[in-house]
């Protein structure tokens, strides 16, 4: 009886059976990501799980969303109960649509923001090479790379006389701009002259204010966003006193004149010359 036993048994083989379908410990799982998800080499496949998990489903939009099926239309003529349910169906529908499209949108505007955040994140990682190639350059150049004493030292000293050059350059272009700033400030200041306030004409000056009716001015500072802040203030309306100055600023700009038309800093240039 034994023997019978033993004859029916199927033989065991000396090869191990390997399944092509279970991930291998010394690899990765396909959706590894080192912190974020997936299995790391080494680690063995829980049991249950796919090795290779299948890509997220593609978002719903708007033309993926099926048309109303016509089994519905039949219900315009029915019952008021089936007219009810036609309407709330036109209504999930049209509830759907909506919600497509607000997730497109915020879909385009994720996809918006992440290629900025991406092009500022290159154009900051491009800065910083450009500044680690000049403090390389400058470390390889006090570094005794096969050049003698006398070698290094000439390199820099041409290093420090190009390095102050530029600082000069800088400075001289700086001075400019400012010359340019108080000669410009000086030749409205000239032509505001006439309207000062002095002892003389204090009692006239309170008259005509009060007079005109006019409120005290504010500086006016030509910017995009206290143009926009200034319109919302004012509900949406310009003042006609605005507008003129705006187009006396804009006729200044063009023609190179300041305070209303008379001569500027460029003129005043010209005739020195």
């Amino acid at each position: 009886m034994l023997r019978q036993l033993t004859t029916r048994l199927p033989r065991v083989s000396s090869q191990v059976r390997t399944f092509t379908s279970v991930r291998s410990i010394d690899e990765p799982s396909a959706n590894y990501r080192p912190g974020k998800e997936g299995f790391a080499p080494g680690m063995p496949h829980p049991p249950g799980a796919s090795p290779s998990p299948s890509p997220p489903p593609a978002p719903r939009t708007v033309e993926s969303l099926p048309e109303m099926s016509k089994s519905h239309d039949h219900k315009a003529n029915g019952t008021p109960t089936q007219k009810f349910e036609l309407e709330m169906t036109k209504l999930r529908h049209a509830y759907q649509r909506e919600h497509y499209e607000g997730q497109d949108k915020l879909r385009a505007e994720r996809e918006r923001q992440r290629k900025g955040s991406l092009r500022r994140l290159q154009a900051r990682q491009q800065k910083d090479r450009e500044e680690n190639v000049q403090r390389l350059d400058f470390e390889r150049l006090m570094q005794p790379d096969g050049l003698t004493g006398a070698q290094r030292q000439e390199k820099v000293a041409q290093f420090v006389q190009e390095r102050k050059a530029q600082r000069a350059a800088n400075f001289q272009k700086s001075c400019e701009v400012a010359a340019e700033k108080r000669l410009e400030s000086m030749v409205r200041l000239y032509h505001a002259a006439e309207d000062f306030i002095t002892f003389e004409n204090l009692d006239a000056k309170v008259n005509e204010f009060y007079e005109a009716g006019l409120m005290p001015g504010k500086v006016y500072v030509p910017t995009v966003q206290d143009m926009v802040a200034e319109l919302a203030e004012n509900g949406g309306q310009v003042s006609h006193a605005d507008l003129v100055q705006r187009e006396q600023e804009l006729r200044d700009a063009l023609d190179g004149t300041v305070s209303g038309g008379k001569i500027g800093m460029e003129a005043v240039k010209a005739k020195s010359s």
